[in-house]
């Protein structure tokens, strides 16, 4: 097969889901980017990646990128010489590449900000395979180094009715005895817990905090209260794959196993806010924030707001959450240009304003103190920079 040859890539990802999309939102930002000579390669299931159209596919292709791979044959459009890159996906360990996202980093990062809610009891809603268990561990192992009883493990079957599982956490609210800090395995499972709570009384957020995982929008927006969510470049994980895909047809070896940096952080909605701190007014300020942190508001207006002199209302910020007003503001702002800068190729200018800071250079004098990194910096290492093989926590052997 000569590399300069045209190659017919077939791309198995399912749109349904943030992973999906955005998946292949960065396999298409990739070519561009690099006009590989490949030609995507349609199928009749490919909507959602439908198990009986993909293994009854009969047309070779000469690479592919693949998710779903544990139900799927691929015997009819496989050859010995079909490149193949796995996402997210262990089952392809030993057989193709595969990429992943830190998922120990993202049970960290959610019992971090649970922690902050000042929530004595957590619980983890768990889910079958490895991806999984890491974000257990982290959760876990940093619920526990702060000095907090080991999390609840659950386990649910989201075919019976919501009911029934909100039982279960109404039991886990009596015996923890205040409210509990939840991190569900996925968006879906956690937009199924907030149902649950619903149907048995329980506040969100005041009797149960939720988090979930993947920060998919069309699922996290659609709950009420809106679901927080822990982001995950999948944008990102699709260019690398694609650029995996590429060194592969080009004989070069890609390592089996590849862990993109940590960097996760929670996208604060609804589900967790108003837990964040028991001052009513601190609490104001932060749901005015979270809805206007784009525009450029500032300290004044969060005063005039509120009703309220600076001086007070930035004494109050730093007994409840340990910080002023104008830096939670500024770190909303930092983190939402991460997620564009990784996942756009907008520029600074447009970022900037997209994050409330009137000019390119505003938002690089302000990332660079916040992160040590330009914002130039950040993106290219983010998008560029090899990614790390199986030394990371979340590909520790077991």
């Amino acid at each position: 097969m000569k590399t300069s040859s045209v190659k017919r890539v077939m791309i198995v990802l399912s749109p349904v889901l943030s992973i999906g999309r955005d998946c292949r939102l960065g396999i298409s930002r990739y070519m561009r980017e690099h006009q590989p000579p490949w030609r995507i390669v349609s199928h009749p299931g490919w909507r959602f990646a439908d198990d009986r159209w993909l293994n009854s596919w009969t047309d070779p292709v000469d690479g592919a990128i693949v998710w779903n791979f544990g139900k799927i044959t691929y015997k009819g459009w496989m050859s010995p010489r079909t490149c193949l890159v796995g996402v997210i996906n262990y089952d392809l360990v030993g057989k193709a590449p595969i990429f992943v996202t830190n998922d120990y980093d993202k049970g960290r990062t959610a019992a971090e900000h649970l922690l902050r809610l000042e929530i004595n009891h957590y619980a983890y809603i768990r889910r079958p395979g490895r991806l999984s268990q890491l974000r257990e561990e982290g959760f876990r192992e940093t619920v526990v180094a702060a000095g907090r009883p080991s999390p609840t493990v659950i386990t649910i079957d989201d075919r019976k009715p919501a009911r029934i599982f909100g039982k279960v956490l109404a039991a886990l609210r009596k015996s923890a005895g205040g409210a509990v800090g939840l991190l569900a395995y996925n968006d879906s499972i956690g937009a199924f817990a907030a149902d649950a709570c619903h149907e048995v009384g329980l506040n969100v957020p005041g009797d149960v905090s939720i988090v979930g995982v993947d920060n998919d929008e069309l699922i996290c927006d659609s709950v009420s209260p809106a679901l927080s969510s822990v982001q995950s470049p999948f944008e990102q994980l699709g260019y690398q794959c694609a650029a995996a895909l590429n060194s592969l047809f080009h004989g070069r070896k890609v390592p089996e196993v590849n862990v993109l940096p940590g960097g996760s952080f929670v996208y604060v909605r609804g589900s967790t806010r108003r837990a964040l701190t028991s001052d009513p007014v601190v609490g104001r300020a932060l749901s005015l924030i979270q809805m206007r942190f784009r525009d450029p508001i500032g300290v004044p207006d969060l005063c005039r707001h509120l009703n309220m002199p600076r001086r007070t209302l930035e004494h109050r910020f730093r007994q409840a959450l340990g910080r002023g007003p104008y830096e939670h503001i500024l770190q909303m702002r930092i983190e939402h240009a991460k997620v564009l800068l990784m996942d756009t190729p907008e520029s600074l200018y447009k970022i900037a304003i997209e994050c409330g800071f009137n000019s390119g250079l505003r938002l690089s004098q302000n990332f660079q103190r916040l992160t040590g990194l330009t914002p130039g910096q950040f993106r290219d290492r983010s998008r560029k920079s090899p990614i790390a093989p199986a030394s990371r926590p979340d590909v520790k052997k077991r």
